[in-house]
C-alpha cells in the first residue's frame, strides 16, 4: 500500500516532471501513520525531537494537493521553512477548498506582504481554520491590516499569532478597531511591533482594545515599549473587562508606578488568571504592591504572576530604601497565604541571582513554598554551606521543566 510520501512524490512528478526527488521529505511523509498533526518544520526549529526538512514553494503546492485528499489531518505545521509569496498562493487555494485543517503554523517563513494578502483572501472563504500562527513572518503594516480586515467577517478563527511580524501603528489600530466588535477571536499575539514614536500611543490603543473587547481570553503585547503611563491606562481598562484571563506584558518598561496601578486593579478584577511582567522594572516597591493585591483581593482569580528580571533588590532595597520588607519576601508570603497561586517567575532579579546581593531570607521563603506546594516556577532550590539558594529552571513550549546548564 502506497504511503503518504509516495503519493506526494507522484503529485510532484505530475506537477513538475523534471524536478528532483526529495527523498528526505518522502521518508518523513511515509512515516506519518495515524497522526492528526502533520509537522514538517525546517532546520531553525527549536524542537530537536523533530527531524528537520526544507519546504519550498514547489513543495507547498504538492503538499496542498496531497492534503485535499488526505483529510485526516487537522494540524499543519510548516514553520521555519523557506516558503515565499508564491507558496502562499497555493495555501490560499487550499484554504478556499480544504476544510479539514484547523491549525496552520507558518512561523518564521520568508513570505511578506503579498503572501499575507493571499492568506487573507483564503481566510475570507475558509470557515474551519481556528488557529493561525505567522510569528516572525515579515508581513508589515499592510499585511497586518489585511488580516485585521478578515476578522470583520471570519468567525471561525479563534487564535492568531502575528508577533514579530513588523507590524506598525496602523495595523495595531486596525486590530484594535476590529476587535472592539469581534467577540469570536479568543487569543491574539501582537508582540514586538515596529514603533517609531517615543510616546505611548500604542499602549493607549491596546487599553481601548482591552476595555471594549468582549471575547479575548489571552492578549500578548510584549515589547510594546510600554512605560508607567501606558501601564496605568491598561490597568484602568482592565477594570472594565470581564473576559481576559491572560495578559502578557513582558519585555516592556513598566516601573513601580505602573505596577502599583496594576495592583490596584487586581483588587477589583475577578477574571485575570495570568499576568506576565517579566523583563520590566517594577523593583521592590512594585512587587510589594502586587503582593498586597495577591493577599487582599476579595476574589482571588490570579493563578500566575511572573516578575523575572525586574531589578528587585530584596534585602538591599529593604535596608536602603525605607521599605517595610524585602520585595521578594513579601511576594513569597503573599503566595503562601493565597493557595490559588500555582505559578511564578523571579529569576534574573539581583535578590536571587546576583552574587553579593543575594537575599537569603527571600531564597529560603521561596524554597519553602516550592517544598510545600506544586508550582510552575522558573527556579528550584539547593543548599550550599547551610544556606538555601535558588537556581534557574526554565519551562519550554510544551510545559516541560528542565535545568539550565551551568
Amino acid at each position: 500500500m502506497a504511503g503518504l510520501g509516495d503519493a506526494f512524490d507522484a503529485i510532484c512528478k505530475k506537477l513538475r516532471p523534471d524536478s528532483a526527488t526529495k527523498q528526505e521529505l518522502i521518508t518523513l511523509l511515509n512515516a506519518q501513520v495515524g497522526d492528526s498533526a502533520l509537522i514538517l518544520r525546517g532546520k531553525g526549529s527549536l524542537r530537536p525531537e523533530l527531524p528537520p526538512c526544507s519546504i519550498t514553494d514547489e513543495d507547498v503546492e504538492a503538499l496542498c494537493a496531497l492534503l485535499t485528499r488526505a483529510t485526516s489531518f487537522t494540524e499543519l505545521d510548516l514553520g521555519f521553512n523557506r516558503i515565499d509569496d508564491a507558496g502562499c498562493v497555493a495555501l490560499q487555494k487550499f484554504l478556499e477548498i480544504g476544510q479539514s485543517i484547523k491549525t496552520l503554523d507558518l512561523r518564521m517563513n520568508d513570505f511578506g506582504i503579498p503572501g499575507a494578502k493571499k492568506l487573507a483572501e483564503g481566510l475570507n472563504i475558509n470557515s474551519t481554520l481556528s488557529t493561525l500562527v505567522l510569528k516572525g513572518c515579515k508581513i508589515g503594516d499592510r499585511g497586518g491590516i489585511g488580516l485585521a480586515e478578515v476578522l470583520q467577517t471570519n468567525k471561525a478563527l479563534v487564535s492568531l499569532d502575528v508577533g514579530d511580524c513588523d507590524l506598525g501603528v496602523a495595523s495595531l489600530i486596525a486590530f484594535r478597531t476590529v476587535l472592539m466588535q469581534n467577540d469570536t477571536l479568543k487569543e491574539i499575539v501582537l508582540d514586538r511591533p515596529l514603533i517609531q514614536s517615543a510616546h505611548e500611543e500604542v499602549a493607549t490603543h491596546m487599553a481601548a482594545l482591552i476595555q471594549h473587547n468582549r471575547g479575548l481570553v489571552r492578549l500578548s503585547i510584549r515589547k510594546h515599549n510600554i512605560l508607567d503611563f501606558g501601564a496605568c491606562r491598561i490597568a484602568e481598562a482592565l477594570g472594565h473587562n470581564q473576559t481576559l484571563k491572560v495578559l502578557d506584558m513582558a519585555a516592556n518598561k513598566i516601573g513601580r508606578d505602573g505596577a502599583e496601578a496594576l495592583a490596584v486593579i487586581l483588587l477589583q478584577n475577578e477574571t485575570l488568571e495570568d499576568l506576565n511582567l517579566d523583563g520590566n522594572a517594577v523593583e521592590d516597591e512594585g512587587i510589594l504592591a502586587l503582593a498586597t493585591a495577591i493577599h487582599e483581593a476579595p476574589v482571588k482569580s490570579l493563578r500566575t504572576l511572573r516578575v523575572a528580571r525586574n531589578n528587585i533588590q530584596g534585602a538591599v532595597a529593604h535596608r536602603t530604601g525605607n521599605l517595610e520588607m524585602s520585595g521578594l519576601v513579601g511576594f513569597a508570603r503573599a503566595m503562601a497565604a493565597n493557595a490559588n497561586i500555582t505559578g511564578f517567575s523571579v529569576w534574573g532579579n539581583p535578590a536571587v541571582s546576583s552574587i553579593g546581593q543575594l537575599d537569603y531570607q527571600a531564597c529560603a521563603e521561596l524554597a519553602a513554598l516550592l517544598d510545600e506546594r506544586e508550582f510552575e516556577a522558573d527556579v528550584k532550590s539547593y543548599t550550599v554551606d547551610g544556606k538555601i539558594l535558588l537556581a534557574e529552571q526554565q519551562v519550554d513550549d510544551t510545559g516541560v521543566s528542565y535545568d539550565v546548564p551551568a
